[in-house]
């Protein structure tokens, strides 16, 4: 694929394909960069951004709904993860960061393994049960090993650094078996992510830029 021009939203978090992330935006340059999105359609880059550093693969992003937008141009904004993209250079001309990137390949998942989708779909159920409760595991029961690795990488089970590197391997039984490798751990990880997330929710948190 020839390399594309997107901008980049650098965060303490990582994105997969597939998976909703609500976003606070108050930054102008961030401002400036959502309404460019939202009136273009356009796709934008969540890089993770930790320690100083700007990791080199990303996940793209749309904006699905403006869900609020303040008087002082403050958004509430879902957004949803699309696609992989390596970082080939950095563009540093407009308010924001831009990229030269390079999309990737969807990971690999074919041919379909039906006992590691089995058990990654149970085990999927079993934090579903702590981080939504209400929601029907029953729709992803035919979800194949590809969206199942999405829906538990993004689980709250697993450090940025875990995430980071599950975003970076191509092949999905290999990330699946590497996450499943250590469930009660996982578990437990959950369960505590869980609790601060419903605190924050209590609290009215969205990420923020």
């Amino acid at each position: 694929m020839n390399p594309t021009i997107i901008p980049i939203f650098p965060l303490n978090v990582v994105l997969f394909p597939g998976i909703p992330l609500p976003l606070h935006i108050f930054e102008e340059r961030y401002k400036e960069m959502i309404h460019h999105c939202i009136e273009t359609n356009a796709e934008f880059g969540v890089v993770l951004y930790e320690k100083s550093r700007v990791s080199q693969v990303g996940c793209s992003a749309i904006v699905q709904e403006l869900l609020e937008e303040y008087e002082d141009g403050q958004m509430d904004i879902l957004t949803e993860g699309i696609r992989r993209f390596h970082i080939e250079r950095i563009i540093d001309e407009k308010s924001y960061l831009q990229a030269e990137v390079k999309f990737l390949p969807a990971a690999k998942s074919m041919p379909e393994n039906k006992l590691l989708q089995k058990n990654a779909y149970l085990f999927l159920r079993k934090i579903m049960r702590f981080t939504d409760p209400q929601l029907n595991s029953e729709l992803f029961r035919d979800a194949d090993t590809l969206q199942l690795s999405h829906l538990i990488a993004a689980s709250g089970g697993f450090s940025l650094d875990e995430k980071q590197r599950f975003l970076e391997m191509d092949d999905v039984p290999e990330r699946l078996e590497l996450m499943m490798a250590d469930k009660k751990s996982v578990m437990e990880r959950v369960r505590l992510h869980q609790l601060i997330k419903n605190a924050e929710f209590m609290e009215g948190n969205f990420s923020r830029n």
